[in-house]
Formats: C-alpha cells, structure tokens, sequence
C-alpha cells in the first residue's frame, strides 16, 4: 500500500499525477514512478498493479 505524505503542495502533485495517468497522457509506470518520488518512497517498492489499485481507490479511472 503507498503511503502518501500528508502535505498540500505534494497532494497537488500527486493529483497530478493521478490525472494525467487516468487521461493517458503518462504511462502507468511513470506515473508510479512520480508518486513515489513525491511521496519520498523508492520507486523499485511500488509496482504498476499496487498503483492502479490506488488510483481507483481514489477515484480514478483509465480505460484500458
């Protein structure tokens, strides 16, 4: 499960993030590899799946 850091300026990246995942402009793995810089974890720990779990989680949605 990403932890994400309780901040409103990395909140704002990682929305982001989220969105242009879910509009397909950013790959899944770059996007994966974003939110774990953002959120200070190492990116080898977060894998695609784990981040589209999330993602939908939170709301958002991409069409495969």
């Amino acid at each position: 499960m990403i932890k994400f850091k309780k901040s409103e300026k990395i909140a704002a990246k990682d929305r982001t993030v989220f969105g242009g995942w879910e509009k397909k402009v950013i790959q899944p793995s770059t996007a994966a590899k974003r939110i774990a810089e953002n959120n200070e974890i190492d990116p080898k720990l977060i894998n695609i799946d784990e981040f589209e779990e999330m993602a939908i989680r939170l709301g958002y949605w991409r069409t495969r």
